[in-house]
């Protein structure tokens, strides 16, 4: 027999026992052990040749054969791999329920050499149509295969996983659970191995959830080495969030000249490379650098850029946060009415898309412009829902801020609920007392 690589015969008999439904035990007899059957398949390579030919014959493999049988089998996986291949561009570039009609039609096996891939494409499937959960299960499954398949670790499709995993975890605002995948992606990825791009967004993942975590200096410093290969980075849209995330924390910073130039050059580089998306997000930013310098006119201006932008793109939440942030401008400026109609339009899309208790501070601003124009029963209508989300969340820190914006209106209005909500904003206070007493 020709020589070839053992664990590539080994390849090829394991393929032919699942194919035929058969355990190892099932093959086993008085002259070859299931270990040994194992070892074979392992590509040990100390089983002697006549014990391989034995299983051979058993599986129905002619080893006479095998190269051609080998060349075939690398063949028909090139093909698959091709098809997989347009199947992630389809739902990268398309629509994932389209991805995933074709994912079904091809019906790959359970024991194919590609079915780690097939698990990593069913993740980004359900990645975005926000399935959290089926989409983790894929990505955790194309984990395991990966690691129980050595030839696939070069794929890079466990570094991958890991990463997309951190998205999920800071969908689901886990970002502690998110920096730990992310740097098990890092870990494991392979400099010589496939999706080379993932390298980069790992890191700038890492960014993002240090930033989450305002461990800010950490992701300043490395943004800085990341930047020193920004020509090495073929991703745009890493370049990208980079840039975005230096500019947020440069803001939360204070260092308000330099984000100023950050958010400049980003807007750029998105504006030549047609993201309407990033560059929307980063006039946003440059209009809350404005917005937290009391620069009224620039913020509005940024702001409205942002806006304009936003009617080539589907983001609603982007919208909102620009919304939001042009009333709270218009406010400022004594332009209340403007003000009204564009916050309005916020809770609009807020109720819309079922997206009201992550956007409380949406209606504050809202609430607040109502007690501007002295439409107090308004703003105490919205105040209100926004005390009852606040406590359902929690979140007590806005719970006492909505109740002293209450009694304040309630003092225009009703002594006796005035005083009612000076006894709330007692309690509150003394609540926040207690989880600071703890803390210490």
């Amino acid at each position: 027999m020709e020589y070839i690589h053992p664990s590539q015969i080994g390849e090829l008999l394991r393929k032919r026992r699942k194919e035929l439904g058969l355990r190892l035990e099932d093959l086993a007899d008085d002259f070859i052990s299931p270990s040994t059957i194992s070892n074979i398949e392992r590509g040990i390579t100390y089983v002697n040749e006549e014990k391989v030919r034995y299983i051979a014959d058993k599986l129905g493999v002619n080893l006479e054969q095998i190269h051609e049988l080998w060349a075939k089998e690398k063949q028909e996986e090139e093909q698959m791999e091709l098809k997989l291949a347009a199947v992630e561009s389809i739902v990268d570039l398309m629509n994932p329920d389209k991805g995933l009609e074709k994912l079904r039609k091809l019906a790959v096996p359970n024991n194919h050499l590609s079915t780690a891939y097939v698990h990593f494409l069913r993740g980004k499937i359900y990645l975005q149509k926000k399935n959290w959960v089926k989409s983790q299960n894929h990505f955790l499954e194309a984990i395991r295969i990966v690691d129980q398949k050595g030839e696939w670790q070069k794929s890079n499709i466990k570094a991958a996983s890991y990463h997309e995993l951190g998205r999920i975890a800071m969908e689901v605002h886990d970002a502690d659970q998110a920096l730990k995948y992310v740097e098990e992606g890092i870990e494991h990825f392979q400099e010589a191995g496939e999706r080379s791009d993932y390298k980069s967004m790992l890191l700038a993942a890492k960014v993002k959830v240090l930033e989450k975590l305002d461990r800010i200096e950490e992701g300043l410093r490395l943004i800085e080495d990341l930047w020193q290969q920004i020509d090495e980075i073929k991703n745009v849209e890493v370049a990208l969030n980079l840039s975005q995330s230096r500019v947020s924390m440069l803001t939360k910073l204070k260092l308000y000249d330099e984000a100023v130039s950050h958010a400049t050059a980003g807007i750029e580089l998105a504006r030549i490379n047609k993201k309407p998306e990033h560059a929307s997000e980063l006039w946003m930013m440059l209009g809350g650098i404005h917005l937290r310098k009391g620069q009224w006119d620039e913020a509005e201006d940024c702001f409205r850029t942002a806006l304009c932008l936003q009617e080539k793109i589907k983001a609603d939440e982007l919208k909102i946060k620009t919304h939001t942030y042009l009333g709270m401008v218009l406010l400022e400026q004594g332009k209340s009415d403007e003000a009204k109609q564009v916050l309005e339009e916020a809770v609009a899309i807020c109720e819309r898309n079922h997206q009201t208790m992550p956007h409380r501070e949406t209606y504050i601003v809202l609430g607040d412009c109502h007690a501007k124009q002295g439409a107090y029963s308004d703003a105490i209508q919205v105040y209100e829902k926004v005390w009852k989300m606040a406590r359902k969340k929690g979140d007590k820190p806005q719970e006492h801020k909505v109740i002293l914006k209450l009694a304040r209106c309630y003092e225009q209005q009703d002594k006796e609920k005035f005083a009612e909500f000076l006894q709330e904003l007692y309690r509150v206070e003394n609540e926040l007392d207690l989880e600071l007493d703890v803390l210490y």
